[in-house]
């Protein structure tokens, strides 16, 4: 008799459990496509972490011309012994990793540094051109998404095991212009590359996952 009832409430639980589901995923995908405030809150770190791996699409698929440029994010560490470190980009690694299995988690990953790199890219140009390099800065470390790209970063540094103790990080934006109409093969095009440099922030000792 009990299995016969729970037999006659499976399909009563079923919908119920798809029923809210199906609201979860209508109410992060509102937030995601139409929240634009950055704050480092609970319920947009769960949201962005939900969206990126699968159903962020940027529009790309719909874009009428092929992109002028690449964007690369990069960063670097400072250490008052060692000085500075060279200039990292772990978009690259994640990339790598990724076409050698394309169900690593560095597929995911690089999806958020993707998402990192639009956020700091629309920061710097929302900044007024006309206005002096200490006021442009102050604005950009005091602003959300240039604040969530230092938890970012630093969050990253702590999870390798042999890094140094590190006390302030770097990051830019590399844009490569590819030659246009090039009937070159690719190992011969030249191109030209525009530095977006943003100002040194301090590094965050702790595990902070703030993006």
């Amino acid at each position: 008799m009990q299995i016969e009832k729970l037999m006659k409430k499976t399909p009563h639980i079923v919908f119920i459990c798809c029923s809210v589901f199906l609201l979860i995923h209508i109410g992060f995908t509102l937030i995601y496509n139409f929240d634009s405030n950055t704050e480092n809150t609970i319920i947009k770190r769960a949201v962005r972490r939900y969206m990126l791996p699968v159903f962020s699409q940027n529009n790309k698929v719909f874009a009428p011309d092929p992109p002028l440029y690449k964007q690369q994010l990069l960063v670097r560490y400072y250490n008052v012994r060692k000085g500075w470190t060279g200039w990292i980009d772990p978009g690259k690694n994640l990339l790598d990793i990724t076409y050698g299995n394309r169900f690593s988690i560095a597929a995911v990953q690089h999806k958020v540094h993707d998402y990192v790199l639009g956020q700091v890219y629309d920061t710097y140009y929302s900044v007024d051109t006309t206005i002096s390099d200490s006021i442009k800065n102050n604005y950009f470390i005091h602003d959300a998404r240039c604040i969530m790209a230092q938890h970012y970063f630093s969050d990253m540094a702590m999870k390798e095991n042999s890094h140094p103790y590190f006390h302030k990080l770097q990051y830019k934006i590399c844009l490569i212009y590819p030659e246009k109409f090039s009937n070159k093969t690719a190992a011969e095009i030249k191109s030209t590359t525009t530095e977006l440099l943003f100002p040194e922030m301090n590094f965050i000792p702790r595990n902070v996952q703030g993006y």
